[in-house]
């Protein structure tokens, strides 16, 4: 008898690389159809441009936020770092020059290195570190600015950032993808990456196998600090002045667009360049409502339904706080099959 041959088996595809791959550009084409088909003016080269500029200050903050979900946690104070990230290199500006640019993202990697330092050393989680540092972030760059926007004669170098272009290309655009891709490389291709989905995957296995936990909990939040100061310098570039309070709400976006591309918030999983799908699809959505008049309130609404339908998205996919419950060793499944215990060794 001829024995069958069995064909080798596929190799499974997990639901974020199928939603990645096929889900959220299917989204963007039809969400491209159907406002190209409401306005004359969506698929225009200018309309291009803004959704390169709009999505820069984003696509940045984004990418610093999955430093962090990708080991369980979430930074609240992204958008209160870019406030006072603005008002630090406006103030700087204005004492020393084109230089000053650096302050923002000096003190966003400061202010996230503190986070990651506290979320590490004393076991509090990190929503609830981050809105203490949200609180006093924000408090620091109103006592700074006096609640007021500073404004000053700025150097054409940091006006260029936020209105200047590459060739077509819009300058925030060029360096938000510039810094994008380099996070990717980081990832990709050096064992920081590895150990940092080991960690988010296993924080206990990776602390008995030898792996820099503490270190590299705070290294994230630093990531995270660093990318929320960028962000700050595009948006401050664009507006050529520092608010105290001009990234109010732009880390739920940061995070929406994180989840919505793929990663996963109990940590361990997702990809960033599929962060970067969800921020496309989260400025496609928001220029397309601006571009067919729709009002700032109904915006916000669908904003929040965003929010909520990623977290609901996330749970389904089983990576969110109730696959972390499934996972406690308490419900552990009882093996079924025979079993050898001590009694029967002789």
């Amino acid at each position: 008898m001829t024995a069958i041959r069995r064909l080798p088996s596929l190799p499974r595809v997990s639901t974020e690389q199928l939603w990645s791959a096929l889900g959220l550009p299917a989204v963007t084409l039809a969400m491209v159809l159907y406002f190209a088909s409401q306005s004359p003016n969506f698929l225009t080269v200018g309309n291009a441009q803004n959704l390169g500029r709009n999505m820069a200050a984003l696509a940045v903050l984004a990418i610093g936020q999955a430093f962090v979900i990708v080991l369980g946690e979430i930074d609240i104070s992204q958008g209160a770092i870019v406030g006072l990230a603005t008002i630090m290199a406006a103030l700087a500006m204005q004492d020393v020059g084109a230089i000053g640019m650096l302050a923002a993202p000096l003190i966003g990697l400061t202010v996230g290195l503190v986070n990651g330092l506290l979320v590490a050393s004393f076991f509090v989680h990190s929503v609830i570190i981050t809105i203490g540092t949200l609180t006093t972030v924000r408090g620091i760059a109103f006592e700074l600015s006096g609640g007021q926007p500073v404004t000053g004669d700025f150097s054409e170098a940091f006006t260029w950032i936020g209105t200047g272009f590459v060739g077509p290309f819009p300058a925030p655009f060029v360096i938000a993808l510039g810094v994008c891709v380099i996070a990717i490389l980081v990832v990709r291709f050096t064992r920081f990456g590895p150990w940092l989905y080991a960690t988010g995957g296993n924080e206990e296995a990776s602390r008995l196998a030898g792996l820099p936990v503490t270190r590299l909990k705070i290294a994230a939040f630093g990531i995270s600090g660093l990318m929320a100061g960028i962000a700050g310098l595009i948006l401050a570039a664009r507006i050529e002045s520092g608010q105290p309070n001009l990234g109010a709400g732009l880390e739920l976006q940061a995070i929406a667009a994180a989840v919505i591309g793929g990663m996963a918030l109990a940590g361990g999983r997702g990809a960033l360049a599929g962060v970067l799908l969800g921020v496309v699809v989260l400025t496609v959505l928001q220029n397309g409502l601006d571009i067919t008049n729709v009002s700032s309130f109904t915006q916000q609404i669908i904003s929040g339904l965003i929010i909520i339908l990623a977290v609901v998205v996330d749970q389904l996919r089983g990576g969110g706080v109730l696959a972390r419950w499934r996972r406690r060793p308490g419900r552990a499944r009882v093996p079924t099959g025979p079993t050898t215990g001590p009694a029967d060794k002789k």
